[in-house]
């Protein structure tokens, strides 16, 4: 299990093949390996202080989505808290969030482009980035996926958090404020 986490952490990939034989069986996911952490006994004792990596970026719910995007580029990060004019947290905006957004909701019928043989499936919708960046952040923001863990808390329950909200990132909290973030791959370094 532990060279799987390291040869994932390495490759920068939550994913790996199984083969046999030469031949593909089946895959590894880095949420299978997660699972196992309890399991690791070089893990036991580690806390989340020991694997966090402060100071978190933050932003607030009425910032723009373009804003929180740009960070999430720049920052090379899939998640940022978002907070209130108390720097309290308040939820959090992922990648998947923007991108669900983004994919699922057209915006305006654009003329676009009709289906062909080639491409039946096409919708004919054509998104206004422009227009969605300028959207507040608190209209892509959830609470539902917003998990957080104190800094003393074990990363065995970091992992069993991760697991049983099927989330790949954890917002750790000091005094209601958020300090930092450990993810999956984290939890694959450690």
């Amino acid at each position: 299990i532990v060279d799987i986490a390291t040869l994932m952490f390495h490759s920068n990939s939550s994913a790996l093949p199984v083969a046999k034989d030469k031949k593909g069986v089946g895959g590894v996911f880095s949420k299978d390996i997660i699972r196992q952490v309890k399991n690791i006994p070089e893990l036991k004792n580690l806390k989340v202080r020991d694997i966090r990596h402060p100071p978190v970026k933050k932003i607030k719910e009425g910032d723009r989505i373009g804003k929180a995007f740009e960070m999430m580029m720049e920052e090379d990060i899939n998640r940022i808290p978002v907070v209130d004019d108390n720097n309290k947290l308040i939820g959090i905006v992922s990648f998947g969030d923007i991108m669900n957004k983004f994919l699922s909701s057209p915006i305006k019928r654009m003329g676009g482009f009709k289906p062909s043989a080639n491409f039946p499936s096409t919708r004919g919708y054509k998104a206004e980035r422009e227009d969605m960046m300028a959207l507040p952040v608190k209209s892509f923001e959830s609470t539902k996926d917003m998990v957080t863990a104190k800094l003393d808390d074990s990363i065995i329950k970091v992992a069993d958090l991760m697991v049983n909200n099927d989330i790949s990132g954890i917002v750790i909290t000091v005094s209601n404020e958020a300090d930092s973030i450990v993810t999956k791959r984290d939890l694959l370094e450690a």
